[in-house]
This record gives structure tokens, C-alpha cells and sequence, in this order.
């Protein structure tokens, strides 16, 4: 069955209380639990979502609701995935690292990207056929698409065209402040499609919060390592900045630091530590910073940091404190109420 986080109602919802509308008696219509729809750790069924967006764009009066709710989506409505993104070198590894996430947001939609003539063409299809989706959803993903490519690369990803499958809205002007081209319809297609060469485009980042995390994950894991030595030092921040959902390859590190393998391996005995050792107490001391954050789930920091499934990282966690990851949750949100 197809499922959707909680993370892409929630802006739906601040959508509806912008617009004065209070989103609980939809909740109640549609039988969705109050408590659960502000939980990042939870789900809510693919239909339950397609008719809380068609009933939200009903309540609002709005033919063009999907496309402003996406067009004003930000990294941060995607948890976890949002600063893998961030932390992506291209746009096209942010896009690779997207398909490789998304399922933590939604299942049943699939993503796209074919280079073609030196095109990039950016599309999506609901896999279900049985499905049957608001024309909003096809809109709201196209637009957050867009946007969180202008976020990622500084506005320079610029749209050659745009196509939707569905039937047009009336007024085309929504549109054209979005895209800056006319959207096509009733095309075999949703699709983005710019120019090949943007997918080189390096990653920037845009977002100030994210970016002073990571820092702050630098520093509280070097003081927690209790490192004294440089050159330990200078592998940790070089691991801790290469994580980008996949654990970093010695390879990639002693590469980036100008290093054979062999060479640093040797260099990090002198301190008394290995690369394997430096990784681990970094995922350690990572899923505790991000655990004490309520709005990370147990599965996004599962697969941020580098996971294969969240009762992996939820067995390594036991291993290096003794509690499982919702205990430690659980008993630094109830000290952080003290």
C-alpha cells in the first residue's frame, strides 16, 4: 500500500492555517489521528493524502493550490533528506541521492531523470494505476522540484520547458511566475526539461541552519572524540563533511587529504585509532546529536547515516550506548523539559 510521510502534510496544513483555516476539521473528515499528523515518524495512507490536499485546495478556493504549496517548499520539509541534498557535491548527485531517499517520503511515485540530446528531462509517474491523484499533487511535486533545483544550485537551473499530464487550470499566470516558461498539457508527461549541463552544477549552500549543523556536528564530534592529534582531527572533519548518506570510502578520504591509504592508515596507528574506529564514534555521536532533534525520524537518521534499514542502525545504537535509539530520544526530550 502506498504510503506518504507526515513531512509533506505539514506544510499543507500551514498552508490552510496561513489562509485561516484550521486544518483539524479536515482531519476529523478524513479520519486522520490529530496526534499522528505532527509526528515525523509516521505515515498516513497515499489516498488519505491525495484527498487532504484536493479538500485543503477545496477549503481554500484555489485552482492553483498545489502549485503554491509547492513553490514554497524548502529543504527543511524534507528532514533528514533535505540536508543529504545539501550536502550532495552536484546537482546531479543531490538527484541521485533523492531517488535513492525518497521512499522515506512517499512510496508509489516514481522519479526520473534521462539525459537526452543534451537535455536533462526531470519526471515522475504515480506507479499505482489503481491511484488516482489530484491534478494539485502533479503540480505540487513538479514545483518543489523546480524550486529546491533553484535552492540547490543558486537560481542558476533554468527550465527549457514544462509539461503536465493533466488538463489546464484556468489562468496562466501562476504558472509563468514559477517557471518562467508556459507550461504544456494533456502531454504523455510531468516533466522538467533543462539544459544537461546544469546537473554539473555544484551544490551551494543555501540554507544557513543546515549549513551551521554541520558545523556544529565538526565540533561536537572532534570534543567528543576527545582528539588531541592534528592528523586525527583532519580525518574526522574530512569524514564527517563527505557523509552524504553513504558512509565515506577510506579511498575518497585519504584521496581528498593527499594521502595513499596506505599512508594514512599508518599516520592514524600513530594515534592510536583506525579509520573504521574514527567512522563508528562519528555515526555514535551524529545519531545522538540528530536523535535529540524531534524533527528527524528514527528512519531518516537511519539512512543519513549510511544505514541499510533502520533496524541495522537501531542494533548498532543499542551496541554503542546501551539504549535503543527511542530511549534515548525519550529521555533527552523528557531532561530537555526539566
Amino acid at each position: 500500500m502506498a504510503r506518504m510521510s507526515v513531512l509533506l502534510a505539514l506544510p499543507v496544513a500551514r498552508v490552510l492555517f496561513s489562509r485561516g483555516h484550521s486544518p483539524e476539521p479536515l482531519y476529523q473528515e478524513l479520519e486522520l489521528q490529530e496526534e499522528r499528523m505532527t509526528h515525523p515518524d509516521h505515515y498516513i495512507e497515499a489516498g488519505q493524502f491525495d484527498r487532504f490536499l484536493e479538500r485543503a485546495a477545496q477549503l481554500c478556493q484555489d485552482p492553483h493550490f498545489g502549485l503554491r504549496l509547492g513553490s514554497g517548499y524548502s529543504l527543511d520539509n524534507l528532514g533528514l533528506i533535505g540536508y543529504i541534498l545539501l550536502n550532495s557535491s552536484t546537482l546531479n548527485q543531490a538527484f541521485a541521492n533523492f531517488q535513492r531517499y525518497n521512499v522515506l517520503l512517499c512510496s508509489g511515485v516514481v522519479y526520473d531523470l534521462q539525459k537526452v540530446n543534451g537535455e536533462a528531462r526531470f519526471s515522475f509517474w504515480v506507479s499505482d494505476p489503481s491511484r488516482r491523484p489530484t491534478y494539485h499533487l502533479m503540480e505540487s511535486i513538479l514545483a518543489s522540484a523546480y524550486v529546491i533545483f533553484q535552492r540547490l544550485t543558486g537560481d542558476r537551473a533554468k527550465l527549457k520547458s514544462v509539461s503536465f499530464t493533466h488538463e489546464p487550470s484556468p489562468g496562466m499566470q501562476p504558472y509563468a511566475d514559477l517557471f518562467s516558461v508556459e507550461p504544456a498539457f494533456r502531454q504523455m508527461d510531468n516533466m522538467l526539461v533543462f539544459d544537461a549541463d546544469a546537473l554539473e552544477l555544484p551544490v551551494l549552500y543555501r540554507n544557513e541552519h543546515l549549513l551551521q549543523l554541520v558545523e556544529n556536528h565538526a565540533i561536537q564530534t572532534i570534543r567528543a572524540l576527545k582528539l588531541e592529534q592534528t592528523f586525527s582531527e583532519t580525518v574526522s572533519l574530512a569524514i564527517i563533511r563527505k557523509f552524504d548518506g553513504t558512509i565515506p570510502r577510506i579511498q575518497d578520504i585519504a584521496r581528498s587529504l593527499g594521502f595513499s591509504v596506505r599512508s594514512m592508515q599508518l599516520q592514524l596507528s600513530k594515534d592510536h585509532t583506525t579509520f573504521k574506529d574514527l567512522v563508528a564514534a562519528i555515526r555514535k555521536n551524529m545519531a545522538e546529536s540528530y536523535l535529540k532533534n524531534p524533527s528527524f525520524s528514527v528512519t531518516d537518521i537511519s539512512y543519513a547515516l549510511g544505514f541499510s534499514d533502520p533496524a541495522s542502525f537501531r542494533l548498532a545504537f543499542k551496541k554503542w550506548t546501551g539504549q535503543t535509539p527511542g530511549e534515548f530520544r525519550k529521555l533527552h526530550t523528557d531532561s530537555g523539559k526539566g
